[in-house]
């Protein structure tokens, strides 16, 4: 079966499950920002202008300072454990990156790595920060190491986890953003047990998923606009995981990398840690057993105690 007859049959799915299940979890709609701000505790100060853009953040903490990004479908608070366990030590600032979370779709152009990388050059401006560690996860993981290759003057040491670098097959739901038609109707309709479906595959033992998560990707992936982002942002992902020079720059990489993959990972094979090595000799690598897409959200305790490690090695 192709993808394309895949995903014409998953749309008529969607289609029949709709007007049997009604409307109420089957994300028609959206729920409005302020209704979410409120949910979340979020207030104005909690948002910085950047190029247009209203940036969702968080700085807390004290220290040097710990810059996070996350991954795909996901927001600055897939790092509570991370900032729970490390802002006696770190200042630890995290942002829901453009097109996810509370920050919220921007437009086509800004998931473009050079817009990306020249939004986050002014954000770090703003704040008045010239140099930090950094993290990121996934997508964010390719926008940090990306970031660190054009200024290894500001990254001191870097952890990526699960990061998107080298040519693979994306994740199914993602390819089918490259054809209009099966993209449309996710833009308007993203129902929860999907939601729910993609946050189990990210994590390798389910048992550890408390049930408030489904809730939050559920409530932020309906925030106005961002069912429409996802597609934007699946799309530019089908078309950049298939390019041969997906990975080009990574052997120029001067700062420090700690590479973190779950060994149970469906969406970025952690096989891939092979490669980073064969390109950047020195990089090290940690393989969490029983763990999937998202170390950070799945065992944050243990992986930052090993990033409090790797910060802080002379």
């Amino acid at each position: 079966m192709t993808m394309k007859t895949y995903g014409l049959i998953m749309c008529v799915f969607l289609l029949i499950v709709f007007f049997m299940a009604g409307c109420s979890s089957m994300g028609l709609g959206s729920i409005p920002l302020d209704t979410l701000k409120k949910k979340y505790a979020v207030t104005e100060k909690d948002f910085m202008r950047v190029q247009g853009i209203d940036i969702h953040f968080q700085d807390e903490g004290t220290g040097p300072v710990l810059v996070l990004f996350h991954g795909i479908c996901a927001s600055l608070y897939t790092w509570d454990g991370w900032a729970e366990a490390l802002k006696g030590k770190y200042r630890i600032i995290r942002l829901d990156l453009p097109g996810w979370g509370l920050t919220g779709p921007v437009g086509e152009d800004a998931y473009d790595l050079d817009k990306m990388t020249s939004v986050m050059e002014e954000f770090f401006e703003i704040l008045g920060i010239d140099s930090f560690y950094l993290a990121g996860n996934s997508l964010g993981g390719y926008f940090a190491w990306n970031y660190a290759l054009k200024h290894p003057e500001q990254v001191k040491r870097m952890i990526l986890l699960d990061p998107v670098c080298y040519p693979q097959d994306p994740p199914w739901f993602i390819g089918l953003a490259k054809y209009p038609l099966l993209s449309f109707l996710p833009r308007y309709m993203l129902p929860r047990w999907m939601i729910t479906m993609n946050v189990k595959a990210v994590y390798g033992d389910r048992k550890r998923i408390d049930e408030k998560l489904y809730d939050l990707y559920f409530d932020l992936a309906m925030r106005k606009g961002n069912k429409g982002s996802y597609m934007d942002v699946f799309r530019f992902m089908a078309e950049e995981c298939h390019k041969d020079n997906l990975s080009k720059g990574v052997s120029d990489i001067k700062t420090p990398v700690l590479l973190m993959y779950g060994a149970k990972d469906k969406w970025v094979p952690p096989e891939q840690g092979d490669l980073w090595k064969q390109d950047l000799p020195g990089v090290e690598c940690i393989i969490y057993e029983g763990v999937g897409h998202v170390p950070m959200e799945e065992i944050p305790v243990q992986t930052a105690q090993d990033a409090d490690l790797f910060f802080n090695r002379s």
